[in-house]
């Protein structure tokens, strides 16, 4: 099992690596200018995701 699930990390990387650049930007970005707690706090959680 274990080597399957390390092949499909090879074979995913690269969608892998563009989901975590993109979870970065959106959390970022969407966080900068945030006056509510409750807004903030939802995309710090998408930015900790990547």
């Amino acid at each position: 099992m274990a080597p399957l699930i390390l092949i499909s990390y090879i074979i995913f990387k690269p969608l892998i690596i563009t989901r975590i650049i993109l979870s970065r930007l959106i959390g970022a970005l969407g966080g900068l200018n945030q006056t509510s707690l409750r807004k903030l706090i939802a995309y710090s959680s998408i930015n900790h995701l990547g």
